[in-house]
Order: structure tokens, then sequence, then C-alpha cells
């Protein structure tokens, strides 16, 4: 991983401002790097550094005038973390084995992995949806046969007598076709 720099000209001294998307990197102890470095004359031009607050991960370094920008900037590379690099373990189960890929590989498994996933889910989902449509269609059933004929309302009887008088009725599911596949 390398930090992205920019070199700016500012009133004949450079500025390198360099910004790292921190990755297990403390500013302030790369600040406390950068100076040893100067400190030791491992790297050389820099004149001064600094944090800008505002902006997460943003240093500025000033540069001294004979200086090169580029050869400071190859050697904080080198000697500090604004260049880093990490190791990864590619080491993933496919089709219930463990198997040593690399990253082609990987990234294919990976999307077939979370197609299959999607599917299922999906498919639940479908299955849920279809249930709770086949409630609410014996729900319509229920209140459009109830409304049609009812010769004895149930409203005036009590509770007991009126679920009675409606679970004695045939039932016509006929009328469903127009919710129901």
């Amino acid at each position: 991983m390398r930090a992205r720099c920019t070199v700016e000209e500012i009133a004949r001294t450079a500025n390198d401002h360099c910004h790292r998307d921190s990755y297990m990197v403390n500013k302030a102890l790369l600040q406390e790097r950068i100076a040893e470095l100067v400190r030791d004359k491992r790297v050389e031009g820099i004149r001064h550094s600094r944090r800008k607050r505002p902006h997460g991960m943003r240093v500025v370094i000033e540069l001294k005038r004979d200086a090169s920008s580029e050869v400071v900037l190859n050697n904080l590379y080198r000697f500090s973390q604004l260049q880093t690099s990490f190791g990864v373990n590619m080491l993933a189960l496919d089709n219930g084995r463990p198997a040593q890929m690399n990253l082609k590989e990987m990234i294919a498994i990976f999307v077939t992995f979370r197609g299959e996933v999607i599917t299922r889910r999906t498919k639940f989902e479908l299955n849920k949806a279809r249930d709770r449509g086949h409630i609410l269609v014996g729900l319509a059933v229920a209140v459009c046969q109830y409304r049609r004929d009812d010769p004895a309302d149930p409203r005036r009887a009590d509770a007991s007598t009126a679920r009675e008088q409606l679970m004695a009725k045939a039932w016509q599911a006929a009328m469903s076709r127009r919710w129901w596949p």
C-alpha cells in the first residue's frame, strides 16, 4: 500500500502533501518516524513537517530549497510507513475442501457464493409472501361471503353465536380467483 502524495510549489519552497488512508497507521507515530529519519540523516531535504487537523491523515512536509521532491518522497516511501506491504492468506473452502487460491479464483468463488445466498434469500422471501397472500385471500373471501348473503346478521348476535354461524356456512372459494392465481 502506498500513500497518495502531491507536490506543490509555494513561494520557492516545495511542499509534499501526503495523504494516507489509515490502514493500521498512526499519524503521530508516522510523524515521529519522519522526524527520526530527518534527525538520523537517513532522509535529507526536509525542513519541517506538520499535521493538517481537519483533513484526517494529511501530513504536510516542507522541503529545503535545494531538495528534490522525488528523491525525498522515494526515501520516505522506503523508510517510513507511507508505503507498506502486508501478507494475505488466500486459503478458502471450495465445495467444502480447503484450497489455496489466487485472487481471480477467490473472487470467482465469492461471486458464486453470493449468488447462491441471494437466490436462497429470494426464495425464502417469496415463500413467506405467498403464505401471507394465502391468508389475505382467505380473509378477503370471508369478508365478501359475509357481506353477500347474511340473513342472520352475526353483528346482532353475541360473539359465540356469530362465530358458530360463520363456521357453519359453506364458503365459495371461486371468488378468490381475482386475487390469487
